[in-house]
């Protein structure tokens, strides 16, 4: 079905709304194409200075900015600093786009949740691009997603950058109900929580979501970059060609009491839990509820925590793969317990011999379940067939 714009028409794109939603790449080259038929045809966007927003960095533009929100379809936001305390959006087929994340700037200057998605109603297939949202000391979170009651279907974020939310406790983006939403290219820096997954009691259920992007960041967070509370969704979180750098405890803390599951698909981890003070930059499980899954493949693993692991788990799957550097200062990169799983295949580029054979010698103590230990290069040495039963 082709849609035609018109002078007046602005509720949204036909294709979106009476077609079954696309996933993954076809969802983003859909929302691509109604985002230049937008730039094209600007007359048939929704300005938000023509409702009133200044972005002067000074005048709280809330309504402006609300009511642009609430007449939906396109909505721009042109270069400037708009101040507000809170956005709700609750529309479906809806696109927010400004003109860059340095350029179109949403600063929260309220106490709650800068911008909450699917708060009252569900939200399909709503897509936000080129804007940055920044916080205050006393913000309690950036973007959430979904509802107890209410969630986000087919989403998709890019070229965002959200930072400033770290206040203790506050997060980046929080992740409630969702189905088969994807996060790409998006910057999530120097908040407490990158991002947070809430429990299924208080957020409600989840399908897998996507974070992905060459460009993608998720670094610099006050306490976690990924963080899943206790109780979470079994269903996975991915992260694709995405970089978690630097953040302060772990890089991705998850699985305590129940079955999470995450995937690491050609990403680098650096400089995660420098301290040592989660043990890990990956730690997942606490021995309680069902078996976790990690499964990483074709990633760079380095950490120069003195004290510290890269990965951590008990009572968890891992399976990692193609992999390599993984470096690391400290005493160990993988320790586990008796009742994970482990499967390492096909990992280059271990830094020493000291370093394999601890990663050996932890699973071996701990008698873990241990199988497909081959084609691990260490140097000039190849070491195939290694396995503890």
């Amino acid at each position: 079905m082709k849609t035609t714009w018109t002078s007046g028409n602005k509720s949204g794109s036909q294709i979106l709304s009476d077609s079954p939603a696309p996933l993954g790449d076809e969802l983003f080259a859909g929302h691509m194409n109604e985002v230049r038929l937008a730039i094209n045809n600007l007359q048939n966007c929704e300005n938000v200075k023509d409702y009133g927003a200044v972005g002067d960095g000074v005048t709280d533009d809330t309504d402006a900015l609300q009511s642009a929100i609430n007449a939906g379809g396109f909505v721009f936001v042109p270069q400037g600093t708009y101040n507000f305390t809170n956005l709700v959006i609750d529309q479906s087929n809806l696109i927010i786009f400004g003109t860059g994340e340095s350029h179109s700037v949403l600063v929260h200057t309220g106490s709650g949740i800068a911008i909450e998605i699917a708060k009252t109603e569900n939200v399909i297939a709503t897509f936000i691009r080129d804007i940055r949202v920044t916080g205050n000391v006393n913000s309690l979170g950036g973007i959430s997603f979904g509802s107890l009651v209410y969630f986000a279907n087919n989403c998709v974020f890019d070229n965002l950058v959200i930072t400033n939310f770290n206040k203790v406790g506050a997060y980046g983006i929080r992740l409630n109900s969702l189905v088969a939403c994807n996060i790409r290219n998006c910057y999530i820096i120097g908040n407490y929580y990158g991002v947070y997954r809430g429990n299924n009691a208080d957020s409600g259920l989840m399908t897998t979501v996507v974070f992905e992007g060459f460009s993608g960041e998720i670094k610099w967070n006050t306490k976690y970059g990924v963080y899943m509370e206790e109780s979470c969704s079994r269903l996975p979180l991915v992260f694709r060609d995405m970089v978690l750098e630097g953040n302060t405890e772990a890089a991705i803390w998850a699985g305590h009491g129940y079955q999470s599951s995450i995937i690491l698909d050609t990403c680098h981890l650096e400089q995660n839990d420098n301290a040592g003070v989660s043990g890990g930059s990956i730690v997942m499980g606490d021995g309680g509820g069902n078996m976790n899954l990690l499964t990483i493949d074709n990633t760079n693993l380095t950490t120069e925590a003195s004290a510290g692991h890269i990965i951590n788990i008990d009572k968890t799957r891992l399976l990692l793969s193609n992999s390599y550097e993984l470096y690391l200062f400290g005493p160990q990169s993988i320790v586990t317990t008796a009742n994970s799983v482990v499967s390492l295949r096909d990992n280059a580029g271990v830094s020493d011999a000291t370093n394999l054979n601890a990663i050996y010698n932890a699973i071996a103590a701990t008698t873990a379940k241990v199988s497909m230990i081959e084609t691990c290069v260490d140097g000039t040495r190849l070491i195939k067939g290694y396995t503890v039963s």
